[in-house]
């Protein structure tokens, strides 16, 4: 089966699960208060890509309840899900890799974990992507688990009988990538995980700005 695929129903069929684990989940709110902090008081339109469950969402609109949120994610029971948990925003089914296709314009991206379940060079274009569909000025997150491209490799969730095929995204590139399409790194961030399974891993988390030049 196609990688792409298999993400995508694998996070279809575990979303409740997903948002069961994560909704409450603590350890990047800082990364997230970061974020915010750098998206000016007077700025509002923000994108998030990948958004799960709405979780995030649900956290960025408690510190901004100005925040004009629109949200997308490739599993349609994903976006269900997010629009019940935050009715206030807008969602749509979506792969990240078609950003292309949205013709607004927007102050703020949040990628909160997208990044490890595509490729690297799709990868490089999303971050391409952003840059076009961000005013000058505006941030953007993103978020991955840092290692290796070689050693990208399908997971196992044993708890679930599902995997996933993660790539791993090395921060040098992704710098460099964002250094390339006009973006002055404000962040770099790396925390410790370790999975339901015990397997470690090293979170990743970069926040930029758009800068003319």
């Amino acid at each position: 089966m196609d990688k792409y695929q298999l993400n995508k129903n694998t996070f279809n069929n575990l979303a409740k699960e997903y948002q069961d684990q994560f909704m409450d989940y603590d350890a990047y709110l800082d990364t997230f208060d970061l974020f915010i902090q750098a998206v000016p008081t007077d700025k509002y339109r923000l994108l998030e890509i990948a958004c799960g469950p709405g979780n995030v969402t649900r956290y960025l609109h408690s510190k901004r309840a100005d925040l004009q949120i629109f949200g997308i994610d490739v599993a349609p029971k994903m976006i269900e899900l997010a629009k019940i948990n935050n009715p206030s925003a807008k969602y749509d089914v979506m792969d990240c890799r078609f950003l292309s296709h949205i013709s607004d314009r927007f102050d703020a991206i949040m990628c909160a974990f997208g990044l490890p379940y595509i490729s690297q060079e799709d990868a490089i274009k999303l971050i391409s992507d952003c840059s076009q569909i961000l005013d000058e000025n505006g941030i953007l997150y993103i978020s991955t688990m840092e290692g290796k491209y070689t050693d990208s490799e399908y997971v196992d969730s044993k708890n679930y009988n599902e995997k996933t095929f993660v790539f791993y995204h090395e921060a040098s590139n992704l710098i460099a990538t964002l250094e390339a399409d006009e973006f002055k790194l404000i962040h770099e961030i790396r925390k410790p995980y370790v999975n339901a399974e015990g397997k470690e891993f090293v979170d990743l988390f970069l926040i930029a700005k758009k800068i003319s030049i």
